[in-house]
């Protein structure tokens, strides 16, 4: 589903708006804050879902500027084809037609947007900013079941189910429960036991079993004691057969050592101590050797490294140093004298060249004293101005003269050709002959009255001619009829005679009355006849050959119209020929005073061509320039004066330069002299200045360092002649150590000494042989009495101890045999004790307490089938979560790495839980109140891409409605939200609105399908 155009009749600011031709990818809308970007965005909202219902923070948008609250757009979809949305706010009313004109139901609309209700398109299709940031705008039933709960499939939740698990368990067995079931068994299992042990029968037979119990228990502990005194005699004998051998030693080494008295005095350590002093001795004495070997190399180097110091150059080091820190300032200089010296050639050559542009007559002197100031260009320009005006002027002035002088010709030949055609018009020639022929002037109107008089002569002749009085004849007719009745009457029947004279006398009567009737007549016709032809003789060019007819009088009415159409053909022709002549006339008059209007603005001209000649000569420059061309020639000369100037200043900074160049190479001359140092020299014997200071400073530093190096030898002289004495002190102690090392030992040489510490060290072994077994034999004694514990081993052989060991071993095992048959007679004394205990009410007591264990058993079992249900569905949760995650997560996934270039790589969320979680790259999970605001807004945006591209892969793609998303972005982030967005806009159409150039840019750097609308001041336009 694409929108292909909008109409705004009057929605907020918009008021009869239209926009059309929108890109199918992405269509940008720029507009500065409050410019109705916002209003716009709303009103696409409202056309797809009609107004919400109005609450805090919504609005209607009503029209602020006029028209219906209404709008219309054009759709293109797949399932409908080319559609036209119209709906009218208030009054509420929508309109759906097809291209056919066909219309839709309301229901049509609805399938289009795939049942997208309108609080899942506010907050994932067209959304602004402010949704975008908000959490909980994602928080609705509609849009949380399209972000979480699109694949997870119906049934129970994890949670729900992990919840009832949980409760199940906890309804059982809850650590501190007082009521649970299990935790009610255990207690009263508890208690049966207490009841059980209180329960005991103190009979006669159990009193008696018991008595045998404890005698059993007494002889038990008697041998039992027996055993613990004999196993004390028989650790002692073993003790002492473990200690025969070292006793056996203890002696022997005690004899020998009392056979060497008496013992040998050795200083402590003396032959260690000896052989260290005599080994530091030998080292101090070879280092000693060593320093006098430095000393002597010392000394050479001395005399070698004062033959490399220049002393003078070392006096005038500070002098040496400071031309080395100018040496770079001073190439510098040279450089900028070469660069100076370039400039001075190059200038000249430009303003030789500016001099042959003004011509051979310009020399620097004329260029230094033309007057370029403003005044000169006031003049300049007003000259021109007074020039161009008169140029002008005279231009209008001729053009209106040359144009009225055609006009002119024009008129001439207008009037010539009016008179021409007036001349040989034949209805002109015929009212001309018409007029000289007749004696007195041609009047149409009177031959107008005559044929209207003629026609009503003509119309009574005819009526008379052809008719016959109606009174006449009605009295003949009655006469002659009734004389005619009376002459036949008396054929039919009988009448008297005079009768039948009387009808001869009527009938006579009759004729007689028709015959003069008819005489009168033809009498009056001739006279009227003659009349009409007296009255056509008053016109013969009607009437050339006059008859009373009508077919004369139509030929006349013919000559007529013919004289009346004449006489319009040269009225017509008479008028355009007095036109034509007042035109020329009146062209004469405008040709004369054009004429003269051109002559004067002539004179004007001339007049400002000799003022700009005049104002030229009198600063010498050539007549024959423009005086448009003289501001180029002005500049012609600011730009040579200024060359003028730069010669100065560079003439003037090169001597600047050369004299500080020469002072630098007269000092370096000096020191070169005082030092004996002959300067580097160029092929041409010149002096090779940076190279000839190089050569002092590393003179000068070579001196320095083999100075500091002298310097430093003749302290370490010092330092080794130091070194030497506290040698020859160290010799004299160690030869003193050893000497008391030979009196301690009372020998007088090392020999003898070696030999005395050989006897002293076999003495020491053997005592130290006698302290080790006195210790061992100390330590196994009681309370560290050896000498008791030697007395008991001395009375004794180690074979009477052997024998001793054997007797206590056999009277042990017959002891502990004893012991296990009383111990056996015990264990049934107890069975029968056990047996006598069991009666009717411990049995009771037993089978309830089996009963709770057993319903506490299966009690248990199902707290652990919760328990192992628990962790199994743990552990199929977090499986799951790792292998099946909803497509739309996957999808925002997607995008979010993409928007932040791998630092996230995907979007996690818990099974059955309404939060996400953003997976860093190295895996962490992170929850979105621990990420920045533009991260946060780039999780959310991905959420909703996600969800786009899955709703549109199975449903009509709806257009994408987006507000200034990206003002929290950084650059690299708001280029890969641009490259996502141009991915989104192969599927779905998109609207974005921002207040920001660089969007624009940016969006149209990385979308190829893409175009720019304006919003500005309630007003849209294409850019």
């Amino acid at each position: 589903m694409r929108i292909t155009d909008l109409q705004i009749q009057g929605f907020g600011v918009f008021a009869e708006q239209k926009l059309s031709d929108f890109s199918s990818g992405v269509n940008i809308f720029i507009g500065n804050n409050e410019a109705g970007k916002s209003t716009c965005l709303a009103f696409l909202r409202y056309m797809l879902f009609g107004l919400p219902r109005k609450g805090k923070g919504i609005s209607h948008h009503e029209p602020l500027r006029g028209g219906n609250h209404a709008g219309a757009l054009g759709i293109d979809s797949q399932k409908f084809g080319t559609l036209r949305l119209e709906r009218s706010f208030k009054p509420k009313r929508v309109t759906i037609t097809k291209q056919d004109g066909s219309a839709l139901e309301e229901t049509a609309l609805q399938a289009l947007l795939g049942n997208v209700s309108r609080d899942l398109y506010t907050n994932v299709y067209g959304f602004s900013l402010t949704e975008l940031q908000s959490k909980d705008a994602l928080s609705g039933d509609a849009v949380r079941n399209a972000l979480y709960g699109t694949v997870h499939g119906g049934g129970a939740s994890y949670t729900e189910v992990m919840k009832n698990l949980a409760a199940r368990r906890e309804a059982l067995f809850k650590k501190g429960g007082k009521v649970l079931p299990l935790n009610k068994n255990l207690k009263e299992l508890e208690q049966l036991r207490k009841d059980l042990n209180a329960s005991e029968d103190s009979v006669a037979a159990y009193l008696t079993v018991s008595k045998q119990v404890a005698e059993f228990e007494e002889e038990l502990s008697k041998l039992n004691a027996a055993l613990r005194a004999l196993a004390t005699q028989e650790g002692i004998i073993q003790t002492d057969l473990r200690l025969w051998k070292t006793f056996s030693e203890y002696k022997e080494k005690k004899i020998v050592l009392d056979a060497e008295e008496p013992y040998v005095t050795f200083p402590a350590e003396g032959l260690s101590r000896f052989e260290a002093h005599a080994r530091m001795l030998q080292e101090k004495r070879e280092q000693l050797a060593g320093i006098q070997r430095t000393t002597e190399q010392l000394q050479r180097e001395i005399v070698q490294k004062k033959s490399l110091i220049n002393t003078e150059l070392v006096a005038q080091q500070d002098a040496v140093r400071a031309l080395s820190e100018e040496k770079a300032v001073m190439a510098e200089k040279s450089r900028e004298v070469e660069q100076l010296e370039n400039e001075y050639k190059t200038t000249e050559r430009e303003l030789a060249g500016y001099c042959d542009q003004l011509g051979s007559n310009w020399t620097p002197e004329k260029i230094t004293a033309f007057d370029i100031s403003e005044n000169t260009r006031r003049e300049v320009a007003e000259l021109e101005e007074a020039i161009t005006a008169a140029h002008q002027h005279r231009a209008l002035t001729e053009a209106e003269y040359t144009r009225l002088g055609s006009e002119r010709t024009d008129a001439k030949r207008n009037l010539e050709q009016c008179r021409a055609e007036y001349e040989a018009d034949g209805d002109v020639q015929r009212l001309a002959a018409l007029n000289k022929a007749c004696e007195k002037p041609f009047s149409s109107e009177e031959y107008k009255e005559t044929l209207r008089d003629i026609r009503a002569q003509l119309s009574a002749f005819q009526s008379m001619e052809t008719g016959i009085g109606a009174g006449t004849l009605f009295a003949a007719t009655t006469f002659g009829v009734t004389g005619l009745a009376l002459l036949l009457l008396p054929f039919i029947t009988q009448l008297p005679q005079y009768m039948m004279y009387a009808g001869g006398v009527c009938l006579l009567f009759a004729v007689g009355a028709v015959f003069l009737q008819k005489t009168k007549k033809e009498k009056n016709v001739r006279e009227q006849k003659q009349a009409i032809l007296n009255a056509m003789a008053t016109v013969p060019v009607l009437f050339p050959t006059p008859e009373v007819s009508e077919h004369c009088l139509l030929n006349a009415g013919d000559v007529f119209a013919e004289i009346q159409q004449a006489i319009l053909v040269e009225k017509s022709l008479r008028s355009s020929l007095v036109t034509a002549q007042q035109k020329i006339e009146q062209v004469e008059a405008r040709y004369r005073d054009a004429e003269k209007a051109f002559h004067i603005a002539e004179a004007s001209t001339e007049k400002a061509k000799t003022n700009v000649d005049e104002w030229l000569n009198e600063r010498g420059l050539n007549a024959s320039i423009r005086i448009q061309h003289v501001p180029d020639i002005i500049q012609l000369v600011k730009d040579a004066k200024a060359k003028l100037i730069r010669i100065s200043e560079v003439t003037a900074r090169k001597k600047i330069l050369l004299a500080q160049l020469h002072a630098y190479n007269e000092q370096q001359d000096a020191l070169c002299t005082v030092a004996h140092i002959e300067p580097e020299l160029a092929f041409d014997r010149s002096v090779k200045r940076d190279a000839t200071q190089d050569k002092l400073l590393r003179i000068l530093t070579e001196s320095l360092s083999a100075l500091t190096e002298m310097q430093g030898l003749s302290v370490s002289i010092q330092r080794e002649q130091d070194n030497a004495a506290a040698l020859h002190d160290s010799i004299a102690g160690l030869e003193k150590e050893i000497n008391g090392l030979f009196v301690a030992a009372e020998v007088t040489g090392e020999e003898e000494f070696r030999s005395k510490f050989a006897v002293y060290t076999k003495q020491q072994v053997l005592l130290s042989d006698v302290s080790a077994l006195k210790a061992s034999l100390t330590a196994a004694s009681d309370e560290g009495d050896i000498d008791r514990l030697v007395a008991r081993i001395g009375q004794q052989s180690e074979q009477e101890l052997r024998v001793k060991a054997s007797e206590l071993a056999a009277e042990i095992t017959a002891k502990e045999s004893a012991l296990e048959e009383f111990r056996q007679k015990l264990i049934e004394a107890r069975v029968r004790q056990e047996k006598l205990t069991s009666t009717e009410e411990r049995a009771l007591v037993r089978a309830q307490g089996e009963s709770v264990r057993e319903e506490s058993n299966n009690l248990a079992r199902e707290w652990a089938r919760y328990k192992i249900a628990e962790h199994l569905l743990s552990r199929a949760r977090e499986r799951f979560e790792r292998e099946q995650q909803p497509e739309v997560i996957k999808q925002a996934g997607m995008f979010f790495s993409t928007i932040t270039k791998g630092a996230y790589s995907k979007v996690f969320k818990p099974l059955g839980e309404d939060t996400i979680f953003a997976v860093a790259e190295d895996g962490t999970r992170r929850d979105p109140d621990h990420l920045s605001r533009g991260t946060v807004e780039q999780l959310y945006l991905s959420l909703r891409l996600g969800h786009i591209l899955s709703h549109s892969t199975q449903n009509e793609a709806l257009p994408v409605i987006m507000d200034d998303i990206m003002v929290n972005f950084d650059p690299d982030r708001a280029a890969t939200t641009a490259q996502t967005i141009a991915e989104l806009s192969k599927h779905n159409q998109v609207f974005l609105f921002t207040c920001h150039p660089q969007t624009v840019e940016l969006m149209q750097r990385h979308i190829d399908n893409s175009k720019v609308f304006s919003v500005a001041n309630g007003t849209l336009s294409m850019n």
